[in-house]
């Protein structure tokens, strides 16, 4: 693989979504916390760029780590589904 061993690709992980009224939303400030539900076993999409590319769940290791567990990849047929269970 002449290279490709040597290109990065910056990855994220969208972890939720939350819908609020926007009197509410006008209220966060610094420190206020938007409730996403819980992390271990929570729906994520994985996107390089801002390119959704995977379908997976967060899972905890015994380190305490989260790590995201790979359910499905997209194909240029599929979106990325809504992250609600």
């Amino acid at each position: 693989m002449s290279g490709v061993d040597k290109v990065s690709v910056s990855v994220s992980v969208v972890l939720g979504s939350a819908r609020f009224p926007l009197d509410v939303f006008l209220g966060f400030g610094r420190g206020a916390r938007l409730p996403l539900g819980d992390a271990d076993g929570e729906r994520v999409i994985v996107c390089v760029g801002t390119l959704p590319i995977a379908r997976g769940r967060l899972i905890s290791v015994p380190e305490g780590r989260l790590t995201v567990k790979i359910e499905a990849i997209l194909t240029d047929e599929s979106v990325a589904p809504p992250l609600a269970a």
